[in-house]
């Protein structure tokens, strides 16, 4: 019995070909022949790479800051004298934290797309290098945020410390009307006590650039009159005012790190004698303009906070309406420093 030959795979000339069953002749090597070759993994050196070249807005910010994030009043605090060491540190777990979690997501879907699984196919080490990558591209600046997310704040700048030192005897040692001005025993005449705080206030106020009008000295008196009975120094003069923190941070950190201080110039600003040792006082509007000079050594700072060593605030002893201190006007400069020239802000 014969077998035709075209069904084993043979044409019918006898020839190896087409059929049911393919021949078994190696292919000529010579031939274009094409071969499918598995590409490799990627590796953190390519990655890091792609990485690198991303677009500025490819990676997303790292931290999120919610629009109701802000500082604590410890980290205002740090913000206004401009001590930034205490302000960053304060901040870094958070960022950290949030700064890790969004890199990882973000690599796990980065790596998947080309062809890599962050979680399998790196170690720990080789993580770490890809996170760092992503942390060069992050463009976010969450303690910024925080800032510009912190509400207008109760604050006091100083324009005197220790009341008390504005009233001196004469050369001689000696008090006119024979009496200290500076402690009201009860049942002096009015020239004796008041007369002279009223003359200090309203010296010390000239030394913030403010004129003296009758409607400036009807505010101090009112201050000396309803103020602290005894000046001493726990008693203190201030401006007080409702205004944004940034207006009143005593270094600045862009651009002009270098400026020894920051001048500022009030409009119709409230200026307060307290004894914050005792928690009495009074406040008075100001009318017309007055100075003061904030520095990290002498800055302004937060008027009643929970934790403090000033002792009493102003909110801590009338408990004001906040704000009813904003003053007509706020505007500031950075003081000179020989690498730096003043901006105003």
């Amino acid at each position: 019995m014969t077998i035709d030959a075209a069904g084993r795979g043979h044409n019918p000339a006898g020839t190896p070909g087409g059929g049911q069953f393919n021949g078994h002749n190696r292919p000529d090597a010579s031939g274009n022949v094409a071969l499918t070759v598995p590409p490799s993994a990627p590796t953190v050196e390519n990655l890091t790479e792609l990485i690198k070249g991303l677009d500025a807005h490819a990676v997303p910010d790292l931290t999120y800051v919610a629009y109701d994030d802000q500082l604590n009043e410890e980290q205002v605090q740090a913000y206004l004298a401009g001590d930034d060491d205490t302000l960053y540190d304060s901040t870094s777990d958070w960022i950290s934290e949030q700064s890790h979690d969004s890199a990882e997501t973000f690599l796990r879907e980065f790596c998947q797309e080309h062809g890599a699984d962050y979680d399998m196919d790196f170690d720990a080490d080789e993580q770490m290098t890809l996170r760092e990558a992503v942390y060069d591209k992050d463009t976010s600046d969450p303690v910024k945020q925080l800032i510009q997310n912190t509400p207008d704040q109760l604050m006091r700048a100083p324009l005197i410390s220790d009341a008390g030192s504005l009233l001196n005897p004469d050369e001689d040692g000696h008090w006119p009307e024979g009496v200290d001005p500076r402690f009201d025993y009860g049942g002096h005449s009015y020239e004796a006590i008041q007369v002279p705080r009223v003359r200090a206030l309203e010296e010390a106020l000239r030394s913030h650039g403010v004129t003296i009008t009758p409607e400036v000295t009807t505010a101090v008196e009112e201050i000396v009159n309803n103020g602290p009975s005894n000046w001493h120094e726990a008693v203190d003069l201030d401006v007080i005012t409702y205004s944004d923190i940034r207006d009143l941070q005593a270094s600045p950190t862009d651009g002009v790190s270098l400026a020894p201080g920051r001048k500022l110039t009030f409009t119709g600003a409230e200026v307060v004698l307290i004894d914050r040792m005792n928690g009495s006082g009074y406040s008075a509007r100001i009318p017309g303009t007055l100075t003061t000079t904030i520095t990290a050594d002498r800055p302004a700072f937060l008027d009643s906070p929970r934790n403090s060593d000033r002792g009493y605030g102003w909110d801590d002893v009338a408990g004001v309406y906040k704000p009813a201190f904003r003053p007509d006007s706020l505007a500031s400069e950075w003081l000179p420093s020989p690498e730096c020239e003043p901006a105003t802000v």
